[in-house]
């Protein structure tokens, strides 16, 4: 048997997410937005935006804030949903790194 050393815990508690992938569709309002799915499908797909989680870094949530801004424009194209498998806005990853530069993949 192998020894394991102790289970170090990271200086960073916030913020450390270097990579995050949102989904995009419809918030409980009916907007479309950019965030994490709350609940199940059962409940209906309905979604948060990452502004109050504290695991996803700065950058990142600067850049869905930009994207939100830009979907929820008149004559954009429509998010995708869950149900009817119709839209075109899906899924969106972020990768920061530590300055918070950013790089999109739609």
């Amino acid at each position: 048997m192998v020894p394991l050393p102790p289970v170090v815990p990271s200086p960073r508690t916030v913020g450390y997410r270097n990579k995050c992938e949102f989904t995009i569709g419809k918030d409980y309002d009916g907007k479309p937005t950019i965030g994490f799915m709350l609940g199940g499908f059962q409940q209906g797909v309905t979604l948060g935006e990452p502004s109050e989680c504290i695991h996803v870094s700065d950058g990142a949530k600067a850049l869905v804030t930009a994207l939100n801004k830009y979907i929820r424009q008149e004559g954009a194209q429509s998010t995708y949903d869950q149900i009817s498998h119709k839209g075109f806005w899906r899924l969106l990853s972020v990768r920061t790194n530590e300055k918070n530069e950013g790089i999109l993949y739609l």
